[in-house]
């Protein structure tokens, strides 16, 4: 978990659900525009976890391409899920 020293604050949501997420907060954990979140609660409160991109990961799941399409590593992928 990451640790920041920014005072706490409040934040209003929108009539369509949107709230502003401070900038310091967003300079640290390096957020970006249209960022995706994972959202749940957790002892009543709101947790917003960002979504790492694939895109992100770089080299780290380059060795498991091994020469396959994205198609067919998508396919391996879910395969595992079930």
């Amino acid at each position: 978990m990451v640790k920041l020293k920014i005072k706490p604050s409040e934040t209003t949501m929108s009539l369509k659900g949107q709230i502003v997420i401070l900038k310091e907060i967003r300079k640290r954990l390096n957020l970006k525009p249209n960022q995706r979140f994972k959202e749940y609660i957790k002892d009543d409160k709101i947790i917003l976890e960002p979504v790492i991109p694939l895109t992100e990961l770089g080299g780290s799941l380059k060795n498991m391409a091994n020469g396959k399409t994205k198609k067919q590593i998508i396919k391996e992928i879910k395969s595992g899920w079930e």
